[in-house]
């Protein structure tokens, strides 16, 4: 809506046919091929119908029982996965890898100096 007089390019191209019949669905098969840093897993103490209504179009959960369940997801930083166990606020065990669980303890004692507790 802004263009005035636009001219069209020299360069023709041949279309190319679609790569499948319902692109969303070969997007998302793609999706899961990409390589990531992380591959996630924590097993924790709420219920995976709530942990599916917050984070299921992110995370992979499993039931293991009532009120518990194991979480999958693939990460390239710790960044989302921490924000997802901090804010279910329940106890939980990471499963791997055995870096997360370091990230996760060095924060712990970094926000324990911090608030001088």
């Amino acid at each position: 809506d802004r263009m005035e007089q636009p001219t069209l390019a020299r360069n023709r191209f041949a279309p190319r046919p679609p790569l499948a019949a319902d692109l969303s669905e070969y997007v998302g098969l793609r999706m899961r091929d990409l390589q990531v840093a992380h591959r996630v897993i924590v097993e924790i103490e709420v219920a995976g119908d709530q942990v599916r209504d917050a984070y299921g179009t992110w995370v992979s959960v499993s039931d293991l029982g009532p009120g518990r369940c194991r979480i999958e997801m693939d990460a390239d930083s710790f960044l989302w996965p921490t924000h997802l166990i901090a804010n279910l606020r329940a106890p939980f065990t990471v499963l791997g890898p055995p870096e997360f669980h370091a990230h996760l303890r060095s924060l712990a004692r970094h926000l324990t100096d911090s608030t001088g507790s």
